[in-house]
């Protein structure tokens, strides 16, 4: 049974460069310990070439494969690009995934420097839950010291069911809004309005809450101000063992405490 999500509320065709050297071993990472970042997702470059060799337990399926992908970048220009993606079937959350399956494929995987690989949690009803590993770039373009606050919010989505649309329901889960320093929400307008198209992750404790793409525009668009992108609201996609009223007051937490320090 298809479904579809549907948001009720909304938070240069060239294609820009990777700048990526050989592979080597990874030498940066995103790490759990740092509760918010968003970076911008590596593309073009297989680093899943050769299958890793890991022990999975008996109830994972590893999945390799290529997707074509392109999205508007400015009128009807297109950014296109290859996604080379691995991802692991296994019908549990995050906790076992973690301990027993994540560092092997790290451990395996030959990264290029100043990239990390980070995890992406989803589930429908034909695949059931699945994990997909996403390359990131690092440093991030946004980290913690970024934001001024952060909040949970209800944010209302709806589900259709494109066999039955009678069967479609709204549903109210909650979310995490931030609101970044003036200086950062420059920063981050500006790389917003030098990307059109480009696909990234908001990250939340090491896990991938949301995968996104900079927003297209028309060639008469104004570029993006500061005061238009700082404030957004960030989803905790796939993510059961998450409360996200726990992780928007722990977060909330830690930039008091982060902004206490940097007082003193």
């Amino acid at each position: 049974m298809r479904t579809l999500i549907v948001l009720l509320a909304a938070c240069g065709g060239s294609k820009p460069p990777q700048n990526m050297p050989e592979l080597d071993p990874p030498k940066a990472v995103v790490s759990s310990a740092e509760p918010f970042a968003l970076a911008e997702i590596v593309y073009d470059i297989d680093v899943f070439a050769e299958t890793p060799q890991v022990e999975l337990p008996s109830d994972a399926t590893m999945h390799i494969g290529s997707q074509y992908t392109e999205h508007k970048t400015i009128g009807e220009d297109l950014l296109k690009y290859s996604q080379h993606q691995l991802s692991i079937t296994l019908n549990d959350d995050y906790a076992r995934f973690e301990h027993d399956i994540a560092p092997q494929i790290a451990a395996a995987v030959k990264l290029p420097p100043a990239t990390a690989l980070v995890w992406a949690r989803s589930e429908d009803d034909q695949s059931g839950p699945q994990f997909r590993a996403v390359v990131v770039k690092t440093p991030p373009l946004l980290s913690t010291g970024d934001l001024a606050t952060a909040q949970d919010v209800p944010w209302k989505t709806m589900t259709i069911n494109l066999s039955d649309d009678r069967k479609s329901k709204v549903e109210e889960p909650h979310a995490v809004k931030v609101t970044l320093h003036p200086d950062s929400a420059a920063v981050y307008a500006r790389w917003r309005g030098e990307h059109p198209g480009v696909p990234y992750a908001t990250i939340l404790y090491g896990r991938v809450a949301e995968l996104e793409e900079v927003t297209s525009r028309a060639p008469t668009d104004a570029l993006p101000r500061a005061e238009d992108v700082a404030t957004f609201v960030v989803q905790i996609k796939g993510v059961p063992p998450y409360d996200t009223r726990t992780v928007a007051s722990t977060l909330a937490k830690t930039i008091s405490e982060r902004g206490s320090e940097r007082k003193h």
